[in-house]
C-alpha cells in the first residue's frame, strides 16, 4: 500500500483564453486581434483579458511554489487553432521554467465533435470599426478565414497531449475507462442515442497518478449526440446528460474510487460540469439550465469520488451530498475571465482537503483593449475601470440588465423592480419587512442575487445588505408570485450557503466547515 500523498494541488477553471495576438493567423494585415467590447459586454466572460488573467494566475502559483495543476476545462476561447497554440505554447513554458504539471479536462469551448466546425467571431480595430471572421466562405460581410473553426477532438488530443491526456513519462500510472493507450481510435465508448440505438463516439478521460499517493481523475462530461442538421452538444444538460447516455462512465468512476481506497491513494477528481446542485434547490435561471437532478446527484454521490471540481458556470460556490454511505463535495472554482476571477488553492492533508480561494488582484495588462474599446463606444463606462476586479464587477453589473433579467424573469416583473423595494417585495411574500429593507431598491436586490450566487462569499455585498440576506429564513414558507418567492428564497439561501472561500473538507465523511 502507498502511503498517502499530502501537497498543495491548484484548480483553474475557464481561463477562455483568446490570443489578442493571433491577427495574421485569419489573415488580417496585423497582429491585432481583439474581440469586440459588444461581444464582451453580451458574453458570460471578458475575451482580451482572459489570456493576461491566467498568466497572472501561474504567477501567483509559482509565488506559492505550486508544482502541479488541474484546470476543469474551457482552457481556450472557443478552441481555435490560435488559441491552443497560445494557450498550449504557455503552459509549456510554465512547465519547463518552473517545474509545473498540468492536468486538464475536456471543455464545451475547447473542442467540438469530430472534425470540429466554423466559427464566426465579432472583432474592432484600433478606429473602433467593428468586423467579423468567420470559418464558413458563405458568411455574408465577414472577412474569411479557415483558422477560424473549433478544433475536433483529434486535434485537441494533439494540442493537450502533455497536459494529462496521454501518458508522461513520470507518471506512475496512468489509464482511460478502456485501457492504457493514448490514441483516440482505442478510446471510444458508446452512447446511448436519443432513439436508444448505440452510437460511438470519442472519450477523453483519463487517471493519473503523477507522484506516489495522488490520482486526479478527469472525466470528460461532454455529451455530442447525431442530430437532423448535424451534431448537437448537450453541454446545457451537464451531468443529467452524462447519466442517461454515458453512464458507464459513472461505473469506471466507481472502479477507480474502490481501488484508489484499497491502495491508499488520495482522490482529486474533475469534469467540466458540476455533478450535483450548486444552488442550494433555488428555481428558474441558472438552475434550470444547468443543475443535476437529485437522481443524477445520487448517481454521481454513489460513485465514491469523494471530492470533485468543477468549472463551466464560472460560479464561486460550495455544494455537499450524502447518499448511504457515500459523499461528494463539490468545489465549483469561478473563472478567470469573470467575476469573481479566483482559482482555488487544495492543501491536501491526511484526513482533509483544506482549500483556500484566491483572487488575482492586480492583472497587469488587463487594460490592453481599452482603446479599442472606447473607440468602438466612446461612451462605455466597462473600459474606464481601474482594476481587473473592477472591470467583472461592472461586467456582471452591465450583463445583468443586459442578459440576465430579460432572461430569466418575466418582462412584467422586471418593470416593477425598478420602482419597488425590496420591503415591497417581503411584503408580497407574506414576510415581515424589516424598515432597513425600505432603502434597498429591488432592483439592487436582484444585482445582489446575481452577485451572491456567482460570487458567494466572494460576492462583496455590503455588510449591512449581506446582514439582511442572512437574517431571512429559508424555511420559512413563501408566499406570493413565483418571480417574488424566487429571489426571496435565493438571497436567504445564496447568502446561507456553505463556506466557499476558506474551508475544510472531512475526507471520511465529506463535512465541510
Amino acid at each position: 500500500m502507498t502511503s498517502q500523498w499530502t501537497g498543495q494541488v491548484a484548480v483553474l477553471a475557464d481561463p477562455h483564453l483568446h490570443d489578442v495576438a493571433a491577427g495574421r493567423a485569419y489573415g488580417l494585415v496585423h497582429e491585432d486581434c481583439f474581440r469586440s467590447l459588444a461581444d464582451t459586454a453580451s458574453s458570460t466572460r471578458v475575451f482580451n483579458e482572459g489570456g493576461v488573467a491566467l498568466v497572472r494566475a501561474l504567477d501567483i502559483l509559482v509565488e506559492h511554489g505550486v508544482r502541479l495543476v488541474m484546470i476543469a476545462g474551457d482552457l481556450t476561447d472557443d478552441g481555435q487553432p490560435a488559441n491552443w497554440n497560445a494557450a498550449a505554447s504557455l503552459l509549456h513554458k510554465y512547465t519547463q521554467k518552473y517545474g509545473m504539471r498540468f492536468f486538464l479536462t475536456p471543455g464545451n469551448h475547447d473542442q467540438w465533435y469530430g472534425d470540429g466546425k466554423a466559427l464566426k467571431k465579432g472583432m474592432v480595430t484600433r478606429d473602433g470599426v467593428i468586423f467579423a471572421v468567420a470559418g464558413d466562405p458563405s458568411e455574408p460581410s465577414a472577412v474569411h478565414a479557415p483558422a477560424m473553426r473549433q478544433v475536433g477532438q483529434a486535434e485537441m488530443l494533439d494540442y493537450a497531449r502533455s497536459f494529462g491526456f496521454c501518458r508522461h513519462d513520470d507518471d506512475l500510472h496512468w489509464e482511460t475507462p478502456f485501457g492504457a493507450s493514448n490514441a483516440l481510435v482505442d478510446r471510444i465508448g458508446a452512447l446511448t442515442g436519443s432513439d436508444g440505438n448505440p452510437v460511438l463516439v470519442p472519450d477523453l478521460s483519463y487517471l493519473v497518478e503523477p507522484v506516489a499517493g495522488l490520482w486526479i481523475l478527469s472525466v470528460d462530461a461532454n455529451v455530442y449526440l447525431p442530430g437532423t442538421d448535424g451534431w448537437v452538444d448537450c453541454g446545457q444538460q451537464g451531468w443529467n446528460a452524462v447519466l442517461r447516455h454515458k453512464a458507464w462512465l459513472l461505473d469506471w468512476m466507481r472502479d477507480v474510487a474502490a481501488r484508489a481506497k484499497v491502495q491508499g491513494k488520495q482522490l482529486l477528481t474533475m469534469s467540466h460540469f458540476p455533478a450535483i446542485d450548486l444552488l442550494n434547490d433555488v428555481s428558474g435561471g441558472l438552475a434550470e439550465r444547468v443543475m443535476p437532478t437529485h437522481l443524477t446527484a445520487d448517481a454521481t454521490t454513489a460513485t465514491g469520488v469523494g471530492l470533485h471540481f468543477s468549472g463551466h458556470w464560472h460560479i464561486n460556490r460550495t455544494g455537499a451530498r450524502h447518499c448511504d454511505k457515500d459523499w461528494l463535495v463539490n468545489v465549483a472554482v469561478p473563472s478567470t475571465a469573470s467575476f469573481p476571477a479566483a482559482f482555488k488553492l487544495v492543501n491536501l492533508e491526511l484526513t482533509s482537503a483544506c482549500i483556500d480561494t484566491v483572487q488575482l488582484g492586480q492583472v497587469p495588462g488587463f487594460d490592453a483593449g481599452f482603446a479599442h474599446y472606447l473607440a468602438e463606444q466612446p461612451n462605455a463606462t466597462l473600459p474606464l475601470s481601474e482594476s481587473y476586479a473592477d472591470f467583472l464587477r461592472e461586467h456582471l453589473d452591465e450583463l445583468t440588465g443586459r442578459r440576465y433579467l430579460a432572461r430569466d424573469w418575466p418582462t412584467e416583473f422586471g418593470a416593477r423592480l425598478e420602482r419597488e423595494t425590496l420591503a415591497d417585495i417581503l411584503t408580497q411574500t407574506g414576510r415581515n419587512a424589516d424598515s432597513a429593507t425600505t432603502n434597498i431598491p429591488a432592483r439592487l436586490a436582484i444585482d445582489d442575487y446575481y452577485f451572491l450566487e456567482r460570487g458567494g462569499q466572494l460576492a462583496e455585498i455590503p455588510a449591512e445588505r449581506l446582514c439582511l440576506y442572512m437574517a431571512l429564513d429559508p424555511a420559512e414558507p413563501i408566499k406570493g408570485g413565483d418571480s417574488q418567492r424566487r429571489l426571496i428564497m435565493g438571497l436567504a439561501r445564496y447568502s446561507q450557503a456553505l463556506p466557499d472561500d476558506k474551508f475544510s473538507v472531512d475526507l471520511a465523511n465529506g463535512s465541510v466547515t
